[in-house]
This record gives structure tokens, C-alpha cells and sequence, in this order.
């Protein structure tokens, strides 16, 4: 128990910061696009910026959504692969492909700052909303950092796990 109550908040606040802002923006792209379809059927006239705006909404759930993935380890992978391998070397491949993870993340962490910004200079805006497109490319290094700040606490607690100091739980036995 963290004795601290500023540590206790943050913690908080990281442990739940893709869920509760990817739950806003969807609650809020669905009101945008019930607003959107009530201006095209019930008034025949279409809003012109709903659409837009819910695609950059959409982006940036996206992009939480993957982050979220990562905090509880649930990202798409081979696990018949891993098992394949003798089960002393099983976690030394895991071990391996979350680094692989890792550096693939950061290229795509640095790229993703660089090309955000190159369109931040650029002044680019969207054609409906008249809202900086920056902002929409931002979600990819936001949340690639967040990805990567998940994927160093999830290779924390494995390496703790795998050298004996967590107990091993009933759910994990199967991925060993």
C-alpha cells in the first residue's frame, strides 16, 4: 500500500488514463454522430463538420485502445510459437520479443513526434472542422509513450516473475 498521496493519485490517474479518455471520446463521437444523422434525416441537411471530427475522435481511441492493450498484456501474439520451444527457453523468447516490441515502439514513438510536428509547421487544419491536424497525429507519440511506459512495467513485473519473487498465479501457469 503506497503511504504517499501523491503518488497514490498519480497512480491513479496512470493507471486509468486510456480508459477514461478513451470512454469520453466515444461517448462523445456518439453524440457527435446521432447529431449527424439526425441532421441528415431529420432536418436534410447534413452538419458538415460531425463527420470529421468523429474520425479524429476515432483516431485517437484507436490509439488508446492499443495502449490499453499493452497495460494488461493483451496485444495479438503467437502463443503456440512460444510454446513450441523447450520450456526452460520459453521465457527468454518472450523476454526477447517484448524488447523487439519495445525498439519497434520507440522507431514508431520517434517518427510519430517527428511527423506531427513537420505537420504542426506545415499549419495544416481539417476542411470541415478548421481544427489543427497536429493535434490528430499527436496521438500517435501520446500514446506510443504511453504504450512504452506500460511495456516497461509489464517486462518489470515478468522479470520479477520469472526470477521467482511473484507467486505464481493460476492464469499465468499456462503461458510458462
Amino acid at each position: 500500500m503506497i503511504k504517499n498521496k501523491r503518488m497514490r493519485v498519480f497512480l491513479t490517474i496512470y493507471d486509468n488514463t486510456e480508459a477514461v479518455l478513451g470512454a469520453i471520446l466515444l461517448m462523445l463521437a456518439c453524440i457527435i454522430l446521432t447529431w449527424q444523422v439526425f441532421t441528415r434525416y431529420a432536418l436534410g441537411n447534413a452538419s458538415t463538420w460531425s463527420e470529421e471530427a468523429a474520425r479524429y475522435m476515432f483516431i485517437w481511441i484507436i490509439f488508446l485502445g492499443c495502449s490499453y492493450a499493452m497495460k494488461s498484456d493483451e496485444h495479438i501474439r503467437v502463443d503456440f510459437a512460444i510454446m513450441l520451444w523447450p520450456r526452460k527457453i520459453r521465457k527468454y523468447i518472450e523476454i526477447i520479443g517484448d524488447l523487439l516490441c519495445f525498439v519497434l515502439a520507440g522507431i514508431i514513438l520517434y517518427y510519430g513526434i517527428r511527423y506531427a510536428f513537420s505537420v504542426k509547421s506545415t499549419g495544416q487544419f481539417g476542411a470541415a472542422t478548421f481544427f489543427p491536424l497536429w493535434y490528430v497525429w499527436l496521438a500517435v507519440p501520446v500514446c506510443y509513450a504511453l504504450m512504452i511506459s506500460r511495456m516497461l512495467v509489464n517486462f518489470i513485473k515478468k522479470y520479477i516473475y520469472y526470477q521467482g519473487v511473484l507467486e505464481e498465479k493460476e492464469g499465468d501457469k499456462s503461458r510458462l
